[in-house]
């Protein structure tokens, strides 16, 4: 990783994506790619290049993802359920 994580700050940055769902760079961005995770914001720092970024709350929606993999839904499932509005308390055990 590098450096400190930036989810006290408004944006996340693909650390904090991987992170939080522990997945990789590859399978966010393939979640991006089918419309589960919203596009990141390009941010341009000169020289040092442009910076995908998020909003925090897209940190949540990676979670989301990864925990419903791992109780045995496919991606098309989970968007579903994106779709609908379901978050991670629709999900909590009692």
């Amino acid at each position: 990783m590098a450096g400190p994580s930036t989810l006290s700050r408004r944006l996340a940055t693909i650390d904090d994506m991987t992170e939080a769902a522990q997945v990789t760079d590859r399978t966010v961005w393939n979640w991006v790619k089918r419309s589960l995770l919203p596009q990141p914001k390009a941010i341009s720092r000169g020289r040092q290049g442009r910076f995908a970024r998020w909003n925090r709350e897209d940190v949540e929606i990676a979670r989301f993802i990864d925990r419903r993999r791992a109780q045995g839904y496919n991606l098309d499932e989970i968007k579903e359920m994106l779709g609908r509005g379901e978050t991670e308390a629709d999900y909590a055990e009692d």
